[in-house]
Protein backbone atom coordinates (compact mmCIF):
# COMPACT_ATOMS: atom_id res chain seq x y z
CA UNK A 1 0.00 0.00 0.00
CA UNK A 2 2.37 2.15 1.13
CA UNK A 3 4.53 1.50 -2.53
CA UNK A 4 1.29 2.31 -4.22
CA UNK A 5 0.98 5.72 -2.55
CA UNK A 6 5.03 6.62 -3.49
CA UNK A 7 4.57 5.91 -7.09
CA UNK A 8 1.62 7.63 -7.52
CA UNK A 9 2.95 10.76 -5.92
CA UNK A 10 5.72 10.28 -7.29
CA UNK A 11 4.57 10.46 -10.58
CA UNK A 12 2.23 13.62 -10.11
CA UNK A 13 5.61 15.39 -7.99
CA UNK A 14 7.60 14.72 -11.13
CA UNK A 15 6.14 16.69 -13.10
CA UNK A 16 5.98 19.86 -10.68
CA UNK A 17 9.98 19.12 -9.75
CA UNK A 18 10.61 18.79 -13.67
CA UNK A 19 9.32 22.18 -14.76
CA UNK A 20 10.82 23.81 -11.33
CA UNK A 21 14.29 22.61 -11.92
CA UNK A 22 14.25 22.85 -15.74
CA UNK A 23 13.12 26.52 -15.44
CA UNK A 24 15.93 27.29 -12.46
CA UNK A 25 19.03 25.81 -14.68
CA UNK A 26 17.57 27.71 -18.21
CA UNK A 27 17.78 31.26 -16.01
CA UNK A 28 21.20 29.87 -14.25
CA UNK A 29 22.37 29.39 -17.99
CA UNK A 30 20.65 32.99 -18.81
CA UNK A 31 22.23 34.61 -16.03
CA UNK A 32 25.92 33.75 -17.29
CA UNK A 33 25.49 34.79 -20.60
CA UNK A 34 26.15 38.34 -21.89
CA UNK A 35 23.70 40.82 -23.46
CA UNK A 36 23.73 39.36 -27.17
CA UNK A 37 25.43 35.91 -26.30
CA UNK A 38 24.35 33.08 -27.39
CA UNK A 39 24.93 29.15 -25.52
CA UNK A 40 23.91 25.81 -27.04
CA UNK A 41 22.83 23.06 -24.88
CA UNK A 42 23.79 20.06 -25.76
CA UNK A 43 22.33 16.46 -25.22
CA UNK A 44 24.96 15.76 -23.03
CA UNK A 45 24.16 18.90 -20.80
CA UNK A 46 20.37 18.12 -20.97
CA UNK A 47 20.83 14.78 -19.64
CA UNK A 48 23.14 16.13 -16.66
CA UNK A 49 19.88 18.23 -15.57
CA UNK A 50 17.33 15.02 -16.38
CA UNK A 51 19.46 13.13 -14.14
CA UNK A 52 19.92 15.86 -11.28
CA UNK A 53 16.22 16.11 -11.29
CA UNK A 54 15.17 12.43 -11.04
CA UNK A 55 17.56 11.92 -8.29
CA UNK A 56 15.97 15.15 -6.55
CA UNK A 57 12.72 13.63 -6.99
CA UNK A 58 13.20 9.90 -5.66
CA UNK A 59 15.07 11.77 -2.81
CA UNK A 60 12.42 14.46 -1.94
CA UNK A 61 9.16 12.16 -2.73
CA UNK A 62 10.93 9.01 -0.18
CA UNK A 63 11.72 10.87 2.04
CA UNK A 64 8.33 12.77 2.38
CA UNK A 65 6.09 9.83 2.29
CA UNK A 66 7.89 7.91 4.40
CA UNK A 67 7.53 10.34 6.84
CA UNK A 68 3.69 11.31 6.38
CA UNK A 69 3.42 7.42 6.29
CA UNK A 70 5.60 6.55 9.34
CA UNK A 71 3.58 9.31 11.28
CA UNK A 72 0.27 8.33 10.34
CA UNK A 73 -1.32 6.39 13.35
CA UNK A 74 -4.98 4.93 13.43
CA UNK A 75 -6.19 5.99 16.66
CA UNK A 76 -10.11 5.19 16.07
CA UNK A 77 -12.27 2.69 17.21
CA UNK A 78 -14.84 0.84 14.60
CA UNK A 79 -18.05 1.94 14.96
CA UNK A 80 -20.48 -0.98 16.46
CA UNK A 81 -23.85 -1.82 16.42
CA UNK A 82 -26.23 -4.14 19.02
CA UNK A 83 -28.90 -5.79 17.85
CA UNK A 84 -32.14 -4.59 19.83
CA UNK A 85 -32.96 -6.37 22.83
CA UNK A 86 -35.60 -9.21 22.34
CA UNK A 87 -37.66 -11.53 24.76
CA UNK A 88 -38.72 -14.49 23.93
CA UNK A 89 -40.79 -17.31 25.24
CA UNK A 90 -39.55 -20.51 26.75
CA UNK A 91 -39.21 -23.20 24.52
CA UNK A 92 -37.28 -26.00 26.41
CA UNK A 93 -36.14 -26.56 30.37
CA UNK A 94 -33.11 -25.28 29.63
CA UNK A 95 -34.04 -22.17 28.11
CA UNK A 96 -34.69 -20.76 24.72
CA UNK A 97 -32.30 -20.46 21.80
CA UNK A 98 -31.84 -16.86 20.94
CA UNK A 99 -30.05 -15.69 17.54
CA UNK A 100 -28.05 -12.16 18.55
CA UNK A 101 -26.04 -10.10 15.60
CA UNK A 102 -24.05 -7.28 16.03
CA UNK A 103 -22.63 -5.21 12.62
CA UNK A 104 -19.41 -3.08 12.78
CA UNK A 105 -17.78 -0.44 10.59
CA UNK A 106 -14.07 1.29 10.58
CA UNK A 107 -12.35 3.92 8.81
CA UNK A 108 -9.07 1.51 7.87
CA UNK A 109 -10.44 -1.98 8.29
CA UNK A 110 -12.88 -3.35 6.20
CA UNK A 111 -14.00 -6.25 7.82
CA UNK A 112 -13.15 -5.78 11.98
CA UNK A 113 -13.48 -8.56 14.36
CA UNK A 114 -16.57 -9.35 16.15
CA UNK A 115 -16.61 -10.82 19.50
CA UNK A 116 -19.11 -11.71 21.97
CA UNK A 117 -20.37 -13.93 25.61
CA UNK A 118 -23.35 -14.60 23.90
CA UNK A 119 -24.73 -17.82 24.65
CA UNK A 120 -25.97 -20.78 22.76
CA UNK A 121 -29.35 -21.05 25.29
CA UNK A 122 -30.53 -18.41 27.21
CA UNK A 123 -32.09 -19.62 30.17
CA UNK A 124 -34.91 -18.10 32.19
CA UNK A 125 -34.68 -14.40 32.88
CA UNK A 126 -32.91 -11.79 31.52
CA UNK A 127 -28.99 -12.14 30.06
CA UNK A 128 -26.99 -9.21 29.09
CA UNK A 129 -24.81 -9.92 26.21
CA UNK A 130 -21.58 -7.83 25.30
CA UNK A 131 -19.68 -7.56 21.71
CA UNK A 132 -16.87 -6.36 21.02
CA UNK A 133 -15.07 -4.86 17.41
CA UNK A 134 -11.63 -4.91 17.02
CA UNK A 135 -9.94 -3.47 13.95
CA UNK A 136 -6.52 -4.32 11.91
CA UNK A 137 -4.71 -1.94 14.43
CA UNK A 138 -6.21 -3.29 17.57
CA UNK A 139 -8.86 -0.45 18.35
CA UNK A 140 -12.05 -1.65 19.58
CA UNK A 141 -15.10 -0.97 20.61
CA UNK A 142 -18.27 -2.45 22.69
CA UNK A 143 -21.94 -2.28 23.12
CA UNK A 144 -24.33 -4.39 24.53
CA UNK A 145 -27.62 -5.90 24.64
CA UNK A 146 -30.50 -7.77 26.65
CA UNK A 147 -31.68 -11.50 26.15
CA UNK A 148 -34.66 -11.84 28.35
CA UNK A 149 -36.94 -15.74 28.21
CA UNK A 150 -40.10 -15.75 29.77
CA UNK A 151 -42.45 -18.73 31.20
CA UNK A 152 -46.24 -17.66 30.35
CA UNK A 153 -47.18 -21.20 29.43
CA UNK A 154 -49.10 -23.45 32.75
CA UNK A 155 -48.34 -26.77 33.36
CA UNK A 156 -49.88 -29.79 32.37
CA UNK A 157 -52.26 -31.45 34.24
CA UNK A 158 -54.11 -34.55 34.34
CA UNK A 159 -56.37 -35.77 36.73
CA UNK A 160 -57.33 -39.01 34.99
CA UNK A 161 -60.53 -40.75 34.28
CA UNK A 162 -64.04 -40.14 36.59
CA UNK A 163 -63.82 -42.84 38.76
CA UNK A 164 -66.96 -45.15 40.20
CA UNK A 165 -66.27 -47.10 43.72
CA UNK A 166 -68.80 -50.02 45.51
CA UNK A 167 -69.64 -48.77 48.41
CA UNK A 168 -67.60 -50.41 51.11
CA UNK A 169 -68.91 -49.46 54.40
CA UNK A 170 -71.81 -47.27 55.63
CA UNK A 171 -69.82 -44.24 56.14
CA UNK A 172 -68.21 -44.78 52.21
CA UNK A 173 -64.89 -46.02 50.28
CA UNK A 174 -61.63 -45.22 50.58
CA UNK A 175 -60.37 -44.45 47.51
CA UNK A 176 -56.61 -42.82 46.08
CA UNK A 177 -56.21 -40.77 43.44
CA UNK A 178 -53.29 -39.41 41.11
CA UNK A 179 -52.57 -36.90 39.03
CA UNK A 180 -50.07 -36.53 36.10
CA UNK A 181 -48.31 -33.07 35.94
CA UNK A 182 -45.57 -31.62 34.05
CA UNK A 183 -44.23 -28.05 33.22
CA UNK A 184 -41.51 -26.80 30.15
CA UNK A 185 -39.36 -24.54 33.28
CA UNK A 186 -40.16 -26.27 36.68
CA UNK A 187 -39.44 -29.89 37.18
CA UNK A 188 -41.57 -30.16 40.26
CA UNK A 189 -44.87 -27.84 40.19
CA UNK A 190 -47.23 -27.27 43.08
CA UNK A 191 -49.77 -29.95 43.25
CA UNK A 192 -52.91 -29.01 45.49
CA UNK A 193 -56.19 -30.83 45.76
CA UNK A 194 -59.91 -29.78 46.41
CA UNK A 195 -60.32 -32.98 48.35
CA UNK A 196 -58.19 -35.05 49.89
CA UNK A 197 -56.38 -37.61 47.49
CA UNK A 198 -56.72 -40.56 49.66
CA UNK A 199 -59.70 -40.45 51.32
CA UNK A 200 -63.13 -41.97 52.62
CA UNK A 201 -65.52 -40.46 49.94
CA UNK A 202 -69.37 -41.32 50.64
CA UNK A 203 -72.41 -42.29 48.65
CA UNK A 204 -72.74 -40.52 45.30
CA UNK A 205 -70.64 -38.13 43.09
CA UNK A 206 -68.26 -35.90 44.79
CA UNK A 207 -65.41 -34.05 42.31
CA UNK A 208 -62.52 -33.08 42.81
CA UNK A 209 -60.42 -30.67 41.20
CA UNK A 210 -56.48 -30.99 41.28
CA UNK A 211 -54.48 -27.66 40.52
CA UNK A 212 -50.66 -27.21 39.28
CA UNK A 213 -49.03 -24.24 39.84
CA UNK A 214 -45.41 -23.64 38.40
CA UNK A 215 -42.36 -21.31 39.75
CA UNK A 216 -43.32 -18.57 37.20
CA UNK A 217 -46.84 -18.43 39.04
CA UNK A 218 -48.84 -19.86 35.90
CA UNK A 219 -51.16 -22.64 36.85
CA UNK A 220 -53.76 -25.41 35.27
CA UNK A 221 -56.47 -27.31 36.92
CA UNK A 222 -58.55 -30.44 36.18
CA UNK A 223 -61.29 -32.28 37.82
CA UNK A 224 -62.43 -36.03 37.70
CA UNK A 225 -65.26 -37.21 39.49
CA UNK A 226 -65.55 -40.02 41.82
CA UNK A 227 -68.82 -42.13 42.18
CA UNK A 228 -69.68 -44.16 45.04
CA UNK A 229 -72.64 -46.58 44.32
CA UNK A 230 -74.72 -49.39 46.30
CA UNK A 231 -75.21 -52.34 44.21
CA UNK A 232 -74.99 -54.67 46.59
CA UNK A 233 -78.26 -56.17 47.84
CA UNK A 234 -79.23 -56.36 51.77
CA UNK A 235 -78.19 -59.38 53.65
CA UNK A 236 -81.89 -61.00 55.28
CA UNK A 237 -80.06 -62.67 58.81
CA UNK A 238 -82.37 -64.15 61.25
CA UNK A 239 -81.77 -64.48 64.80
CA UNK A 240 -83.74 -67.71 66.34
CA UNK A 241 -83.40 -69.15 69.86
CA UNK A 242 -81.48 -72.54 70.41
CA UNK A 243 -84.44 -74.14 70.08
CA UNK A 244 -85.89 -73.15 67.01
CA UNK A 245 -85.03 -75.22 63.91
CA UNK A 246 -85.13 -73.96 60.76
CA UNK A 247 -84.06 -76.56 58.11
CA UNK A 248 -85.71 -76.77 54.33
CA UNK A 249 -87.86 -73.59 54.92
CA UNK A 250 -89.42 -75.15 58.21
CA UNK A 251 -89.40 -73.98 61.43
CA UNK A 252 -89.50 -76.20 63.73
CA UNK A 253 -89.77 -75.66 67.66
CA UNK A 254 -90.33 -77.54 71.01
CA UNK A 255 -94.03 -77.19 72.47
CA UNK A 256 -94.24 -75.40 75.36
CA UNK A 257 -97.61 -75.44 76.67
CA UNK A 258 -100.95 -77.43 76.39
CA UNK A 259 -101.84 -74.49 73.91
CA UNK A 260 -97.99 -75.02 71.87
CA UNK A 261 -94.90 -72.28 71.62
CA UNK A 262 -95.48 -68.92 70.51
CA UNK A 263 -92.63 -68.12 68.01
CA UNK A 264 -91.74 -64.33 66.46
CA UNK A 265 -92.15 -63.99 62.92
CA UNK A 266 -93.66 -61.15 61.30
CA UNK A 267 -96.37 -62.26 58.30
CA UNK A 268 -93.33 -60.11 55.66
CA UNK A 269 -90.29 -62.26 56.71
CA UNK A 270 -93.06 -65.41 56.62
CA UNK A 271 -94.45 -64.62 53.57
CA UNK A 272 -90.78 -63.39 52.29
CA UNK A 273 -89.04 -66.58 53.14
CA UNK A 274 -92.23 -69.01 52.41
CA UNK A 275 -91.95 -70.76 56.05
CA UNK A 276 -94.32 -73.62 57.16
CA UNK A 277 -94.50 -73.63 61.00
CA UNK A 278 -94.58 -77.17 62.41
CA UNK A 279 -95.04 -78.15 66.34
CA UNK A 280 -93.63 -81.02 68.04
CA UNK A 281 -95.46 -83.08 70.51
Amino acid sequence: MKNNMKNIQKGITAILFAVVIVASVLVGMAAALAVGETKTVTDTEITVVYGEIDDTIDNTIDNTIDNTIDNTIDTTPPDITCPADVTVEQATAAGTVVTLTATATDNSDASPTITSDALAIYPLGTTTVTFTATDDSGNSATCTTTGTVIDTTPPSVDAGLDKTEEQATAAGTEVTLSATVSDICDASPTVTWSHWPTAVFPHGSTPVTVTATDASGNSASDTVVVNVVDRTPPELIIETPPELIIEDDVITVEQETRDGTVVSLTPDIMSFMGYNIMYLQ
